[in-house]
């Protein structure tokens, strides 16, 4: 709880430990989102997110991940159905390069959207390494992005540096760079 958002969120597991769905509450107790989570072993395979529309609850975005064999994230597809307003999208983004150093932020893959709620998954885990390529294709701007990683001694990413070429759209042909810096304790 913070002093503008009041919502709770309740956790539901299976009978492996596993999280299989994730309540949103909000400060009367109405439950407004869903979130449904399904598992191929230890592997986050979907997640359906269902919002409150009148009395029933109508799935609104699904999301579906795919991996390499050695456990490294695919592809990772979003699918918007329509809902409220917002039209029907389907987009993936996939991943490929793996380097054989420590994964610290593709946790940050299902947190998409600016306004949800960051969900907690322990023992998830989509990304081991860091992925050298990333590629977008569908119904949003596609993109491809080359990565290089600098390290520290435990092999934990420091800075992640990124060339996007966009490959559709209004500015496709241009070139972007893009920078993240971690903090590790």
């Amino acid at each position: 709880n913070i002093m503008v958002n009041k919502d709770r969120l309740q956790y539901l597991y299976d009978n492996e430990g596993r999280i299989s769905s994730v309540t949103y509450a909000d400060s009367t107790g109405l439950v407004y989102t869903k979130l449904n989570l399904s598992y191929d072993g230890k592997k986050l395979i979907e997640i359906d997110r269902e919002r409150k529309s009148g009395n029933a609850f109508i799935i609104d975005k699904t999301l579906t991940m795919t991996y390499h064999p050695d456990g490294n994230l695919l592809d990772l597809t979003y699918h918007y159905l329509p809902f409220n307003g917002q039209p029907e999208a389907v987009y993936k983004d996939g991943f490929e390069q793996y380097d054989n150093k420590i994964n610290v932020d593709g946790f940050g893959l299902i947190h998409n959207e600016f306004f949800d709620h960051l969900v907690l998954l322990p023992g998830v885990q989509l990304q081991k390494n860091n992925p050298g390529k990333e590629s977008r294709t569908g119904d949003a701007e596609n993109y491809t992005v080359d990565y290089t990683y600098t390290y520290n001694d435990k092999n934990l990413p420091l800075r992640k540096k990124g060339n996007l070429l966009i490959l559709s759209g209004a500015n496709s042909g241009r070139r972007f760079e893009t920078n993240s810096v971690f903090s590790n304790y």
